[in-house]
């Protein structure tokens, strides 16, 4: 009988495999399994190309790299092939007019056209695009960019770079592991049940969402949390709740939460417990 991996061993094998980024791979995984894009975005030598072209060789998922140099031709060419692509560098490959409308199309419709002189062609894009660059400007095709793909900031300091570093001297992949995962990731979309939408919810409420996009984002994490490892667990890397919000929903005291929040927001003891009593009274 074939013995059920446990959360554990499957975190344990996603961090060993990239120490202080496992956002980096968990991203991937994501992709994957929710068939959506993906944009890593952060600053260089934290080891995005590394992390995104050898996880999918690990789980020997084809794909085609796109990096450096390419003319917008044969960027079509690889739009056409479909599948899983890896855009490396992307600030120097978007510094194209014709390639950022060719990439932004891919992301929004699928319609991507290709003509000059004497030919035109179009193609509906039916791949995922795992993106990912050092920087992006603020300029109105990079605001269109991110608006069409799930992005991702890390941060890493040196440290955690040289941990990544001289970690990877001695990671030996555990097959086994990562043939589980790869089983899971790409089964079919998992529904969520009523009290997990409910709790994505609370979620928003307490991070002042900017967007209609949150709950579509939280959507996805926690469809693919549910895929890899049975619960949400996962949203907490993607997501930062607010502190008061965690604090009103532990389960201690009531004069204990009181404490907590009033030092929290050094107010006083009575604001803190209004506090509490608003959130009760929304919950009713």
């Amino acid at each position: 009988m074939k013995k059920e991996l446990t959360k554990e061993e499957i975190l344990n094998e996603i961090k060993a495999y990239s120490p202080n980024s496992e956002i980096l791979t968990l991203s991937t995984l994501m992709a994957l399994n929710q068939k959506i894009n993906v944009c890593n975005l952060g600053n260089a030598g934290i080891g995005k190309s590394r992390n995104t072209e050898e996880l999918l060789n690990l789980l020997k998922m084809p794909h085609s790299l796109v990096a450096g140099h390419i003319t917008p031709r044969a960027f079509f060419d690889i739009l056409k092939k479909d599948g899983v692509i890896v855009v490396d560098e992307g600030a120097t490959i978007l510094s194209d007019s014709i390639i950022q409308n060719l990439l932004l199309n891919a992301l929004w419709n699928g319609k991507v056209e290709w003509k000059n002189n004497r030919e035109e062609y179009s193609h509906y894009f039916k791949g995922m695009i795992l993106f990912n660059t050092n920087d992006l400007s603020n300029s109105p095709i990079m605001k269109a960019l991110t608006d069409r793909i799930f992005t991702n900031r890390i941060e890493l300091n040196s440290d955690q770079i040289k941990e990544k570093i001289l970690s990877s001297k001695n990671y030996k992949p555990n097959i086994k592991i990562w043939a589980e995962i790869k089983e899971r990731v790409l089964k079919d979309k998992t529904e969520l049940s009523e009290p997990e939408k409910e709790r994505l919810y609370q979620i928003i409420e307490s991070g002042e969402p900017k967007s209609v996009r949150d709950i579509w984002k939280l959507k996805i994490i926690a469809s693919f949390s549910k895929a890899l490892l049975g619960d949400l667990s996962l949203i907490e890397y993607f997501t930062v709740t607010d502190e008061m919000w965690r604090i009103i929903n532990m389960n201690i005291k009531r004069s204990e939460k009181v404490k907590k929040i009033s030092e929290l927001k050094c107010i006083t003891e009575r604001g803190a417990r209004k506090i509490i009593s608003k959130y009760e009274d929304k919950k009713k």
